[in-house]
């Protein structure tokens, strides 16, 4: 075989052995051979996943029977190869550098994160970007234009090396023997980190939602069991102190601590007013 003359069956055949399903698309281009059995506007184009047992459900058709692959590229030989994405097959990134796409810096910060591992397979694509194959998980399809980096994963499928497009053959870089799956929701997190929302004033809290009661710490102090009681009073009073509490707040807090702290309210104000003293020497602009 020659790179000007491939035998794509044969390659074909190869990624089957490696238990990645595949299927033929149209000759130099990225859509399925067969077009849909179903008329249009029917029933069974909207429903059938290929249970009629014809040809044309796109990846659906995606086998590693070799007799069924031998079928396909005998009947088309210049078919271009699709590999079925997710378990059995493999997990891909695509890193698309085309017309400025930035996927090559987006890959290098995730590579400087920690979020790429070792890969089974890198592939130069005809565009020039690259895919990367990784082991097959469950995970979904996912498209992100604006950082230059899509990965196909359940239900998706890829253009596979010596397929070409556009006159551009895809090209196998490098492959090694490794088992690595890459985490896309860890990848997707770190790309879109969530928005903390910021901490809200005791002021901003007042005038959102009217001054706070303390009611549930204060019977929080009161419900609690023997032994346990003093630092359940420390806990709620800082947390009292956290939410702007007032010296008359604080006093009813003692009073129900006197009632359940041994020692009574001595101990109780004691408690109280070490609490206090923590939270002050706590506070931000105190450190």
């Amino acid at each position: 075989m020659t790179d000007q003359t491939p035998d794509l069956g044969h390659e074909a055949a190869g990624y089957a052995l490696l238990g990645w399903p595949v299927f033929p698309l149209a000759p130099g281009g990225k859509v399925p051979l067969y077009h849909s059995p179903h008329p249009r506007g029917s029933q069974q184009r909207r429903t059938c996943r290929g249970g009629c047992g014809r040809y044309g459900h796109g990846v659906l058709d995606a086998t590693t029977d070799p007799a069924v692959i031998t079928l396909w590229w005998t009947r088309q030989p210049q078919a271009n190869i699709g590999i079925a994405t997710g378990y059995p097959g493999p997990d891909v990134v695509d890193v698309d550098v085309k017309a400025g796409a930035p996927g090559l810096a987006t890959w290098r910060r995730l590579g400087d994160a920690g979020l790429i591992p070792q890969s089974t397979m890198r592939v130069r694509t005809a565009s020039g970007g690259w895919h990367i194959y990784y082991e097959g998980t469950s995970q979904g399809n996912s498209t992100r234009k604006k950082d230059g980096i899509d990965f196909r994963g359940a239900g998706g499928y890829v253009v596979a090396p010596p397929s070409v497009v556009g006159g551009h053959r895809y090209q196998i870089e490098k492959a090694a023997l490794h088992d690595n799956q890459v985490d896309w929701a860890a990848i997707r997190t770190y790309l879109d980190p969530p928005r903390l929302q910021p901490a809200l004033s005791q002021v901003e809290r007042t005038l959102r939602y009217g001054p706070p009661t303390f009611d549930g710490l204060i019977g929080f102090v009161t419900d609690q069991t023997q032994g346990n009681r003093n630092s359940a009073l420390h806990w709620a009073a800082c947390r009292m102190v956290e939410q702007g509490a007032t010296r008359s707040d604080l006093e009813r807090l003692i009073d129900a601590g006197a009632q359940t702290v041994g020692g009574g309210e001595h101990e109780a104000r004691r408690t109280v007013n070490s609490a206090v003293r923590t939270q002050i020497l706590q506070a931000p602009g105190d450190r």
